[in-house]
Order: structure tokens, then C-alpha cells, then sequence
């Protein structure tokens, strides 16, 4: 399902997948220790499907057996969290982005930028009690007054976290200094408070929602890329 055409369009893959007990099995090293560690389950399968799915991702886009995801948080230097590169000649040329919320494990692999962004949340009751952490004063109001606040507050707290994690800032930046569209109109960024805004960040930003065909009705999801061209994307095999 494409979304977006025209040359020079940039293309990134998405896959998505439901937590899977089995796919531990192909964990080995540091991605076996770190899995025992979750306490639940649930959590357990879904990084376990994450991180499976992360590597299968990267070698099918890459048309590359030997292509190896890394990670590496600029914070503390650990290896075994934080944002997710390409290592080896794939280095600065492809980007990856994970992310999981109850059954959905969601991956994305851009092909020729480094910085994308993707995420997934299952819209639930009550969200509006984080309007004042995720929301402008006028974006709280859109969304309180939407037929439906919860979708609008979820559809945008997906939509800036997906352009956090391209920026490689994370929830390091509070989601109030981003102003995105409503949920009812196509996914964009509308100002970044300049206090917060990395250098470089809006020199091109191009996002996308994942809507209820590629999700589920239950879920909301969105894809944010860094990059002045067009976006084209589709579901990975």
C-alpha cells in the first residue's frame, strides 16, 4: 500500500507485527540478557519481536544478509537502548525507528536518511488527563473539543513522538514545545519552540499517519522523517 509517489521521493518500509513468544528464541548475548530482565510477559514478547523484527527489517531493505543494527544512547553510552542505526556501510544511509504499544510491534526502515521516527499507541480511556503534558494551549483545545478526545490526544502524542524519535531527542524534549496538525487533518509539524528544536530539524520534515487499515481500529500510529523529499512509503514483506 504506497502512499506518496514522484520522483526523487524518499521510501521507507513499515512492518507490523503482533508480540510473539517464539521469536525469543532467536535472541542470543546481551538481547538474551536484557529480555530475562523484563519482569512481565507481555513485555518480554514484545521487545523479543522487536528486536527480531528490527534485524530481519534492516536485511530486507538493505537487500543485505549481513546488515547488524546498533544502538546507542547519547545520554549514558549504553549499547543495549536508545536509538536504533545501522552499523557496518549501511552507517548514515539508512534509518531505523521501533515501536510497540499492547499487540502492535511497529518497525520502519528508511532508505537513504538516517533520521526517521515511528510510533504506536492504543487509544485508550481517559488520555485526556495528559492534555496538559502533551498539548499547546491551542492544541488542547482542538482536542478537547473533538468528537472523540482521546483519538485526538492519542493521534497527536504519536505524531510528536514519532518526530521526537527522528530528532534523536526523545521525551528529553517535552511534547508541548512541538505544535503538529489536528487529528482530523493530515499529518505536519507546525512550529518546534526554538528553545528545544535541534539544529537542523525543520530544514525538512516530512510525516504520515498509519490509519486503521495498516493498525487496527484500536490503534493510531505515525511515521516522521527527517528529509526535504517527498516521502513514499509502503508495508515491508
Amino acid at each position: 500500500m504506497p502512499h506518496g509517489d514522484g520522483p526523487g521521493a524518499l521510501r521507507c518500509l513499515v512492518w507490523v507485527e503482533t508480540p510473539d513468544a517464539s521469536a525469543a528464541d532467536q535472541l542470543a548475548g546481551a538481547e538474551r540478557a536484557r529480555w530475562q530482565a523484563f519482569r512481565e510477559p507481555a513485555d518480554r514478547d514484545r521487545f523479543a519481536t522487536g528486536t527480531v523484527l528490527v534485524r530481519r527489517a534492516l536485511r530486507v531493505a538493505t537487500g543485505d544478509d549481513g546488515a547488524v543494527p546498533r544502538r546507542w544512547c547519547e545520554d549514558c553510552g549504553g549499547r543495549d537502548h536508545g536509538p536504533i542505526t545501522a552499523a557496518g556501510r549501511h552507517a548514515g544511509r539508512i534509518g531505523i525507528s521501533l515501536s510497540h504499544s499492547a499487540e502492535r510491534v511497529v518497525v520502519a526502515v528508511a532508505l537513504g536518511a538516517a533520521h526517521v521516527g515511528v510510533d504506536v499507541e492504543r487509544v485508550r480511556s481517559r488520555l485526556t488527563g495528559l492534555t496538559r503534558m502533551v498539548c499547546t494551549e491551542r492544541e488542547a483545545a482542538a482536542d478537547l473539543a473533538a468528537a472523540s478526545p482521546d483519538v485526538a490526544l492519542a493521534t497527536r502524542w504519536v505524531r510528536k513522538e514519532a518526530l521526537l524519535k527522528a530528532a534523536r531527542t526523545g521525551l528529553r524534549v517535552p511534547m508541548r514545545h512541538l505544535d503538529v496538525a489536528d487529528h482530523q487533518e493530515p499529518a505536519a509539524l507546525h512550529h518546534w519552540d526554538r528553545r528545544t528544536r535541534p539544529a537542523g530539524a525543520l530544514d525538512g520534515v516530512q510525516c504520515a499517519d498509519l490509519g486503521p487499515s495498516v493498525l487496527g481500529r484500536e490503534y493510531v500510529g505515525a511515521l516522521a522523517v527527517l528529509t526535504p523529499r517527498p516521502l513514499e512509503w509502503s508495508l515491508g514483506s
